[in-house]
């Protein structure tokens, strides 16, 4: 039998535990959810120890739980218990021993927990919490570590021709009727590694006014500027167009296949090996059977330097550009390898 052992866990949720677990009682203040728990030994429910069973709320609002492996079902739901909760996201408890996962309060606002291998238990009496990533523990006695979250950039506010208008979040970017290509780039641009994204065009009215592809940092923003134009400045694909162009000029074909009103072209971007491929929605990557999971064709874009952009250009007021960097489910598949913009 051990004494109370009280830990003041992050967040300020204080956890009051015991040294060992036969039957010694365990309280904790009301926690991140306002819930009051309390443990008992004697006339209630028994607590961890000698193969008791391990009382406890498990809460998956909007997520799911898995728990497997060695002293699983030590771990048992009882109402006002403790709390493992899941807003969006989800638990996964793997390995042996499972049973100190109970002493503490874990919450993923938009993230999951991945919990494997021994001494799991080096979470107890503490809060933790993942509010847009993932934390992941392996081995025995593993470190806790935070994943990095895939985020997704938009169009740029600050770094766009002045006529166009953002909504959605600064995914729709809308025309002013200026009767001029105007242009801009996205937030986020990328100097090595594999991206994807999906521009969809609205309503075209006037055609050859849409250019869609990538642009570097000296790509001009000026009224009558088009991606695609410039100095190894920027690539992109005119609507009506069988090829992606480049300093106003051909760049690559592809192969006949053109895009037009409310279609959604597809971009993967490869910086290490400095090329471009796009596709019409779900058709082949430029026209023909090239593959950016494999490094296959694609149109060279070495030549231009520098971070790159996703970039658009727009003319018709009526015909808007929007963009899916990974913020929502793509309406196709990217190809393997391939993160967010």
């Amino acid at each position: 039998m051990g004494w109370p052992v009280v830990t003041v866990a992050s967040g300020g949720i204080p956890v009051t535990t015991a040294t060992n677990g036969y039957g010694t009682p365990i309280t904790e203040a009301a926690n991140g959810l306002g819930i009051a728990v309390t443990f008992v030994a004697s006339g209630g429910l028994p607590v961890v120890g000698g193969g008791g069973v391990l009382p406890g709320t498990l809460n998956a609002a909007k997520g799911t739980f898995s728990l497997t492996g060695n002293a699983a079902n030590l771990i048992k739901t009882v109402a006002g218990a403790y709390i493992i909760a899941a807003d969006t996201g989800a638990f996964v408890l793997t390995g042996d021993p499972m049973t100190p996962l109970v002493f503490y309060y874990m919450g993923a606002a938009q993230g999951s927990f991945t919990s494997t291998g021994q001494s799991a238990g080096m979470l107890k009496a503490s809060l933790v919490t993942a509010a847009a990533g993932s934390f992941a523990m392996t081995g025995v006695a593993a470190t806790l570590t935070k994943a990095t979250p895939s985020v997704s950039t938009t169009w740029n506010p600050a770094d766009k021709n002045s006529n166009i208008t953002l909504s959605g979040g600064n995914l729709i970017a809308t025309p002013a009727a200026i009767g001029n290509f105007q242009a801009l780039r996205s937030v986020s641009s990328q100097s090595t590694g594999k991206y994807y994204w999906e521009i969809t065009v609205g309503t075209i009215t006037t055609p050859g006014g849409n250019y869609i592809g990538i642009a570097n940092g000296s790509f001009a923003l000026t009224d009558g500027s088009y991606v695609g134009s410039g100095t190894n400045v920027s690539a992109g694909w005119g609507d009506g167009s069988g090829n992606l162009i480049t300093n106003g000029g051909f760049l690559a074909s592809m192969n006949g296949v053109t895009y037009g009103s409310g279609d959604t072209i597809c971009f993967a971007l490869d910086k290490d090996n400095g090329k471009l491929w796009a596709r019409k929605g779900s058709g082949q990557w430029m026209g023909t059977t090239d593959n950016p999971a494999t490094n296959t064709g694609g149109a060279s874009i070495s030549a231009i330097t520098g971070a790159i952009f996703a970039a658009s250009t727009l003319f018709d007021v009526g015909c808007p550009h929007t963009a899916n960097f990974g913020g929502s489910a793509f309406a196709f598949t990217p190809p393997a390898g391939f993160g967010n913009l």
